[in-house]
């Protein structure tokens, strides 16, 4: 498995019985069973776990339902978010427990706050003062000062952020539920740990050429896409497109003509610039004619994309 380039298989399991309802992932597909093996027996730990240490034994009215959102499935790194519900059954009255899991799927690491960030970088510092600017803007109704992050402070990762998350109640109204707050990988860079799982989601820009026509591209969330292809506009050849991106999926960021000459008639280079939006496939299909003619294409360029 290309760990840099395709996501891992999950299957969806189930705990069903009288008392619970809890949908929870499993990876599947690695290439190494007993690792695969160890990884899951993580999953389902951190799900049994937490529902007993919530009484789940010592009442036996309390009734569990639940769920696990994937939040990131790229690069050998799985993040996801647990959510279980803790109440009796036919009772309004319930408590929201979530836990984050994010796994490295080459080793097995179980990955900590502090396994983000380099040991010498006051990392703290900067996450407080971007949650206090988000709070701001936000206008975010506060029942105490917040004053800093948690060192093991609960965490889950997205295709281009890291997510932070406080208990219900702790520092907002029980009605507004989870406070959670956004950070994209840009503004924490420079404060990655080289072998944490930050660096993995600096994905590098693809570029492409004629020599793409007719292939099929991956692409993942954060990974922009350039396009290059040889065009002469002083003599009225150009690339038309004859199917644009779906732009649910891949979304065109930047269009332009680089003449290499100074002098008329000299050929250019047409760029296009495309960045992913959403998992899916799509198509890009170029011809490169006159504007005003309805003559033949002289060339078709056709890529497809995979975006995941």
């Amino acid at each position: 498995m290309d760990y840099n380039t395709y996501p891992v298989s999950i299957l969806e399991r189930r705990i069903e019985n009288g008392r619970i309802q809890m949908k929870y992932p499993e990876i599947q597909g690695l290439t190494n069973q007993e690792l695969q093996i160890k990884i899951n027996e993580k999953i389902k730990d951190t799900v049994y776990k937490t529902i007993w240490n919530h009484g789940f034994d010592k009442d036996p009215e309390l009734f569990v339902t639940g769920d696990t959102q994937i939040t990131l499935n790229r690069a050998g790194i799985v993040s996801m978010v647990l959510r279980m519900n803790f109440g009796e059954r036919g009772s309004r009255d319930s408590f929201l427990k979530v836990k984050a899991l994010t796994l490295n799927l080459q080793n097995g690491t179980l990955y900590k706050f502090p396994d983000l960030f380099k040991n010498d970088q006051d990392y703290l510092s900067r996450l407080n003062k971007i949650i206090r600017r988000l709070i701001v803007e936000k206008d975010i109704p506060l029942l105490k000062k917040f004053k800093t992050v948690d060192r093991d402070q609960k965490f889950y990762l997205t295709a281009d952020s890291l997510v932070v998350f406080f208990p219900r109640s702790e520092f907002t109204p029980d009605h507004l539920g989870i406070l959670e707050f956004t950070i994209p990988f840009a503004d924490l860079r420079d404060l990655a740990y080289e072998k944490g799982p930050l660096i993995f989601m600096e994905a590098p820009k693809l570029s492409i050429g004629e020599n793409a026509n007719g292939k099929t591209i991956h692409l993942v969330m954060g990974q922009s896409l350039e396009l290059t292809l040889a065009a002469n506009p002083s003599t009225g050849y150009t690339w038309q497109a004859v199917q644009k991106p779906n732009p649910d999926i891949l979304r065109e960021t930047r269009h332009y003509l680089l003449p290499q000459g100074k002098n008329p008639g000299s050929p250019a280079l047409e760029y296009w610039v495309y960045s992913p939006v959403g998992a899916g496939a799509t198509s890009i299909v170029l011809e490169y004619n006159r504007s005003w003619t309805k003559a033949p294409p002289v060339l078709t360029f056709q890529v497809n994309i995979l975006v995941s």
